[in-house]
């Protein structure tokens, strides 16, 4: 899920993970990429989010789970 909400017990998200399941074709990842200011910061600099000077880590360790899930490898350390 992209641009879901940064709590971990939202209803929101919740519904959008439940309505993945109306959809045969789609796989549900339970790795969310939350919403967060990292994200476009990176984005308006033109690199990934661990690569930017000031590192959030809770941004990096969730595009790195995700990564690591779609690709079938460990994740790496940060």
């Amino acid at each position: 899920m992209n641009q879901a909400d940064p709590g971990e017990k939202s209803t929101d998200n919740a519904e959008a993970a439940a309505a993945v399941t109306d959809f045969p074709q789609f796989k549900y990842l339970p790795h969310p990429i939350r919403r967060r200011k990292a994200f476009s910061n990176a984005d308006g600099a033109g690199l990934a989010v661990s690569e930017m000077p000031a590192k959030d880590t809770k941004a990096a360790s969730e595009l790195n789970t995700l990564i690591a899930s779609l690709f079938n490898i460990q994740p790496r350390s940060l």
